[in-house]
């Protein structure tokens, strides 16, 4: 599964190599372009109009060193911006993360109710700990297990069990495999759990 912090860094692709720019700069202060769109992991062309985004909107000064080479520093603009973006990018993790919560201790307290003594994960998965919290809290057993040590057969799996799986084709693949596509109803993917989830606009 995507980690929870990419997928709002990902959604704001300013901070994103507005971050990357500073610690690029930080290690290397003769960073190329072409540098900087590595580290950022976004293509040359969309790094470059960021670029001169940053340029015109006075976050960054571009310093023409050669014909072909162009030195990039933050500016103090540049910097105060980073700092309110990466304030924003905390808060809205922290509301993500609260978001997460609820659907994953609603989920387990039916699970619960369901009749399920035992939850498992299998995979790994950022959200891990929410499961395992959520499970402590609602007395179920919590299980963690290798995506490549699972298997549907093992004697660890009973009716009482509700599996988790951080893959969701895994989950499909598994559900297909044990001939109850459609109604298993103690298979599921973390993506199925968050679904509930409000969309964050970073």
């Amino acid at each position: 599964m995507e980690s929870v912090f990419d997928f709002i860094m990902e959604h704001d692709s300013e901070l994103q190599l507005l971050s990357n720019v500073h610690d690029a700069l930080s290690i290397n202060s003769e960073a190329s372009q072409r540098d900087l769109a590595q580290y950022t992991n976004l293509s040359l062309g969309m790094t470059n109009a960021l670029l001169r985004r940053f340029a015109d909107k006075g976050w960054l000064y571009m310093k023409k060193i050669t014909k072909r080479n162009i030195q990039y520093v933050l500016t103090p603009q540049g910097m105060k911006e980073l700092a309110a973006r990466s304030k924003r990018y905390l808060k809205n993790t922290a509301r993500l993360m609260n978001q997460y919560q609820g659907c994953i201790r609603r989920f387990v307290q039916n699970a619960a109710h369901d009749g399920c003594t035992q939850l498992i994960l299998v995979g790994d998965n950022d959200l891990e700990f929410l499961f395992d919290y959520a499970c402590h809290f609602c007395k179920l057993s919590f299980m963690k297990i290798a995506a490549e040590d699972f298997n549907p057969q093992h004697k660890y799996v009973t009716s009482n069990s509700f599996i988790v799986f951080s893959d969701e084709s895994r989950c499909e693949s598994v559900q297909k495999t044990m001939g109850i596509s459609g109604g298993f109803k103690h298979c599921t993917g973390v993506m199925d759990i968050l679904s509930s989830a409000e969309s964050l606009s970073v």
